[in-house]
C-alpha cells in the first residue's frame, strides 16, 4: 500500500442522517445541568465509577442530546479513565457567571 492510497481528500457534503435524532426530555442529569449553569465556567466531577455506564456521556453532554444540556455546545465535558474506572467532568461554558466566593477551584483548574 502506498502513501497515496492512505490519504483521501474529496470535497463532498455528507448525506442526510438516516433518522431524526431525538433529545431525551428528562434525565438524571437535570439537577446536575442546573447546578453547572449556576456555576458557569467551573468544572465539576459528575461521575466516578465503572467505565461502562459513562462511555457516551461526554458526547451526549457536548452535543446537547439531553434537553437539560441544550443548546449543543453550551456545556463541555471530559472523561478520564484509569484502572477500569472513569471520572466524568462537566462545565457550563455558554456564558461567564459572576465569581461565586463559596466555590473553591483546585490548582489544576486555575492554570
Amino acid at each position: 500500500m502506498t502513501v497515496e492510497q492512505l490519504h483521501i481528500l474529496r470535497w463532498e457534503k455528507p448525506p442526510p442522517a438516516l433518522g431524526p435524532t431525538r433529545r431525551k426530555r428528562s434525565s438524571r442529569f437535570d439537577r446536575i445541568a442546573a447546578e453547572l449553569r449556576e456555576n458557569a465556567g467551573v468544572w465539576a466531577v459528575i461521575w466516578e465509577g465503572p467505565i461502562g455506564p459513562c462511555a457516551s456521556w461526554t458526547t451526549a453532554i457536548r452535543g446537547g442530546h439531553y434537553e437539560c444540556f441544550t443548546p449543543a455546545g453550551s456545556y463541555d465535558a471530559a472523561t478520564r479513565t484509569s484502572g477500569g474506572r472513569a471520572t466524568v467532568y462537566a462545565c457550563y461554558v455558554a456564558e461567564e457567571a459572576p465569581t461565586n466566593p463559596n466555590i473553591t477551584v483546585n490548582s489544576e483548574q486555575s492554570s
